[in-house]
């Protein structure tokens, strides 16, 4: 088995490793290899920060952990259990029908039903006269097989 050069990990560590497949190589075998896990820690220890790190750098990124922390307990927080979706669900489903009564009670359906059923009246005949006419042309072809 292979080991990472020192060189390979130090360019690893100051982030200058080309392509993400390759930066994830070298992590999949620090994640195996106990003898260059202990070769990336040494270099750490004696890695020197950049000089643009600052002390308020520190605090600003503590700062934003913090941020990340109280977002994360917000999500945390939330309900997502399959009961509490359930009963979410039923309070939509009462509050719609809430709605509806009283849209109900208030009149606003009655004009939709006012135009339906005048449109339904004017577009078909009644049924006493289609009655009328079946019972009609059956006794006027009754009528006409007696006199013949």
């Amino acid at each position: 088995m292979s080991h990472v050069q020192n060189e390979l990990l130090f360019l690893y560590i100051e982030d200058n490793i080309d392509g993400r497949r390759n930066r994830q190589q070298i992590e999949n075998h620090l994640e195996t290899c106990e003898h260059c896990f202990a070769s990336y820690l040494d270099l750490l220890e004696h890695w020197e920060t950049p000089a643009g790190l600052t002390d308020s750098f520190t605090d600003i990124t503590i700062e934003k952990v913090k941020l990340y922390q109280s977002y994360s307990h917000l999500a945390e927080q939330r309900p997502s259990s399959y009961r509490s979706r359930q009963a979410r669900t039923l309070v939509h489903y009462l509050l719609a029908a809430a709605l509806t009564l009283v849209l109900m009670a208030g009149g606003i359906f009655q004009g939709v039903l006012d135009l339906t059923d005048q449109s339904n009246l004017d577009k078909r005949p009644s049924l006493t006269d289609n009655i009328m006419q079946k019972t009609d042309s059956w006794l006027t072809q009754l009528l006409k097989g007696e006199r013949q």
